[in-house]
């Protein structure tokens, strides 16, 4: 019979006792992070919903629950195997096969362009705008979708339309509400780009905090990706806030003439219009590298320019062309009259409708789409501001604009 060390018997029972002590406040720290990580999750304000590998939904926050009127995710999956089966099906929006593909994998393959969701709670339909972050985790892909509720944007869209239309008809005759009305559209379309150009980077930044949430609760969080997304974040935060001041810089009048290029001109418009031409893959073509210098009201230039491309961009809705493009052309001539051309590959111009297009009202856009003010307002600042002309004509794939006036 062997005898036992008491000193090694108490040496080895205090060394459990360490173990025992070490793997209890390994398990609360993992309880711990798991509880910030929910709390994290189901504090976003957007719906979001975690699939893996695009097929199954694993997991959804405290949102997207409540607006669909679920207790917990098992009741939900008891019903429905995706949050695509409340999906109202309609052009414009996510289905949920888009182009063969499953609805994740579509906004995934796309990140250039915004995409939209309609569905539908009780009476009322709602839009959201929607996102997809991918994170790995080992062989196995989940897919984080980020629903934001723009509803009310839309509405108030929609209504400003209306009441701009109604304000117009009721004052057909009025030169002062002219201007009126042509200062609401330019608000209505300056608050559609500010949209366009928050809502990739609000989603990004919601994807970003997923991304930190996923990792913490998967233990591959570490010290650099802390720094990486909080990094990320505060340079998207300081580019919206960026976003606004070009906005209040470019919408105030002209106080004098000032000396430019087309290339300065085109840098404030494509900060302003960039995100809503991607969306819908558009590119605006000119040559940065032009040396003329024009000498005259650049914003008032600029916000006809924007309405030239707007227009552009409308014709284009509802046409399925491998490329769509905008090309701004300028020339100077040796008397020094400056010509711009603005053409784009859209269609046209109906013949029977170009001696009307800059008649005040007049649209051929669809009802509620449009006030008929946009190119009889470009005219007169043209005409009377920058002192030119300005005609419109058809090429062989679509319309062109004619800009012409002296530097002043």
């Amino acid at each position: 019979m062997s005898l036992l060390n008491p000193k090694a018997i108490m040496g080895e029972y205090n060394d459990l006792g360490s173990k025992a002590t070490q793997l209890h406040m390994l398990n609360k720290r993992l309880e711990y992070s798991q509880k910030y990580q929910k709390a994290i999750f189901d504090g976003q304000p957007n719906i979001i919903v975690a699939n893996l590998n695009t097929q199954t939904l694993c997991d959804g926050n405290r949102a997207f629950l409540d607006f669909f009127g679920y207790s917990d995710l098992p009741s939900f999956l008891a019903e429905h195997e995706c949050i695509c089966d409340y999906f109202i099906e309609r052009e414009g929006y996510l289905r949920t096969m888009m182009e063969e593909k499953n609805w994740i994998e579509y906004v995934k393959d796309n990140p250039g362009f915004a995409h939209y969701a309609l569905m539908k709670k009780g009476d009322k339909e709602y839009v959201f705008s929607v996102s997809v972050n991918e994170v790995n985790n080992e062989n196995d892909k989940i897919n984080i979708a980020s629903f934001s509720d723009i509803t009310e944007l839309e509405e108030y869209k929609k209504t400003l339309e209306e009441r701009i239309k109604g304000e117009v008809a009721e004052n057909r005759n009025k030169d002062r509400m002219l201007h009126n009305q042509s200062k609401s559209v330019q608000m209505g379309e300056m608050l559609n780009m500010i949209a366009h150009q928050w809502r990739q980077p609000l989603n990004a930044i919601s994807a970003s905090a997923i991304s930190v949430s996923m990792k913490l609760e998967l233990d591959e969080l570490e010290p650099d990706d802390i720094r990486e997304h909080l990094t990320y974040i505060q340079w998207r935060v300081q580019k919206m806030s960026q976003t606004i001041n070009d906005f209040m810089n470019f919408f105030k009048p002209d106080q004098e003439v000032q000396q430019f290029t087309l290339s300065d001109v085109m840098k404030e418009i494509e900060s302003l219009m960039k995100a809503q031409l991607q969306a819908r893959g558009i590119r605006i073509l000119y040559d940065s590298r032009n040396p003329i210098s024009i000498i005259n009201y650049k914003k008032e230039l600029a916000h006809v320019l924007i309405n030239l491309i707007a227009n552009a961009r409308d014709a284009y809705e509802g046409r399925h062309l491998d490329i769509k493009t905008i090309e701004i052309v300028l020339t100077q001539d040796e008397e020094g009259l400056i010509s711009i051309i603005v053409r784009d590959c859209a269609g046209g111009i109906d013949p029977e409708n170009m001696e009307k297009i800059f008649n005040p009202y007049f649209t051929t856009k669809d009802q509620g789409k449009g006030t008929g003010i946009g190119l009889y307002m470009s005219k007169r600042i043209v005409c009377e501001i920058l002192n030119g002309s300005i005609e419109a004509s058809n090429s062989a794939d679509g319309a062109e604009f004619y800009i012409t006036f002296k530097n002043k």
